[in-house]
């Protein structure tokens, strides 16, 4: 017996869990793009975009993974008010590949121990568990991939 498929995602609800997932990214850059310019960054920020973007990376490819949710999402998409002649497949690339290289950058520029273990955090004076804070120039990579991310999404 064929059941009701209510706890799949419509089109429009998979179109605006992408808008909203990118434009939560490039909000989260943005905040570290404007600490980084006043000076360091806190590594609670940091470590927030980067949580944005690994999930961004996973909703992108699971929805690249799904061919027929794939195309269903370009017709959606190219049905929009001047959309018509959007690549959205590309776009949709182009910014999953973005986002990934921002998570490649910053795994591999954040600070962490001779373990792999990362180093965000500290005791204040009253033995509070508190972010630490981190110098711009220590994410050069993650700087241009930042940049790079925030060119694909507007």
């Amino acid at each position: 017996m064929a059941t009701l498929p209510v706890s799949t995602l419509t089109i429009d609800k998979v179109w605006e869990t992408v808008a909203n997932q990118s434009t939560n990214l490039k909000s989260y850059i943005q905040q570290v793009q404007t600490a980084a310019a006043a000076g360091n960054v806190g590594s609670d920020l940091i470590l927030r975009m980067l949580a944005a973007a690994v999930g961004y990376v996973a909703l992108a490819k699971a929805i690249q993974a799904n061919g027929a949710q794939t195309t269903a999402l370009v017709a959606y998409v190219q049905g929009q008010p001047g959309a018509s002649g959007l690549s959205v497949g590309s776009l949709l690339l182009a910014t999953v590949t973005a986002a990934q290289t921002l998570v490649t950058a910053l795994t591999g520029e954040f600070p962490k121990d001779g373990s792999g273990h990362l180093l965000d955090r500290t005791f204040d004076a009253n033995g509070n568990v508190v972010p630490i804070t981190l110098a711009p120039t220590g994410f050069p990579n993650t700087a241009a991939a930042m940049t790079a991310y925030v060119a694909t999404v507007s």
